[in-house]
């Protein structure tokens, strides 16, 4: 009887181990499987695992779109282009501007010296004059 039991024991331990076989083998086929699938198969796996609906494919960009974006990226350098070339326009009537009064400062700066010297000959001319007439004056 004690032989029959053992026996039993065994054969009960040996199934065991074969249905814990049988389930790591799944496992392992399971995670393969897992390993190989695409990108697109996993997200509906996991769609399918928590009950989500799956997202819209999105539409590719048609041939006009890519259009519009260059005709918008043209304009845009376009308007840059302007905005730089009235940019220098200014800078060049600013620098003119500066250029005149410059200009202007120094004519006003020559008038002024030539009237001083003027006024400086004037001076000279009238102290030679009453030197002249003192010394006259004196001879006599």
């Amino acid at each position: 009887m004690v032989d029959i039991l053992e026996r039993m024991n065994e054969y009960e331990v040996a199934l065991e181990s074969k249905k814990d076989k049988d389930i790591q083998e799944k496992a392992t086929a399971e995670d393969r499987k897992k390993a190989a699938e695409t990108v697109g198969e996993t997200r509906r796996r996991h769609s399918e695992e928590n009950d989500e609906i799956t997202p819209e494919r999105k539409q590719r960009r048609r041939n006009s779109d890519v259009i519009e974006v260059l005709k918008g990226s043209l304009e845009m350098k376009r308007k840059e282009q302007e905005q730089a070339g009235q940019l220098r326009e200014s800078e060049i009537l600013l620098m003119e501007r500066q250029f005149q009064r410059q200009d202007e400062f120094q004519r006003a700066m020559m008038e002024q010296q030539q009237q001083f010297q003027q006024q400086q000959q004037a001076v000279t001319m009238s102290m030679l004059n009453t030197l002249a007439e003192i010394t006259k004056n004196l001879k006599k």
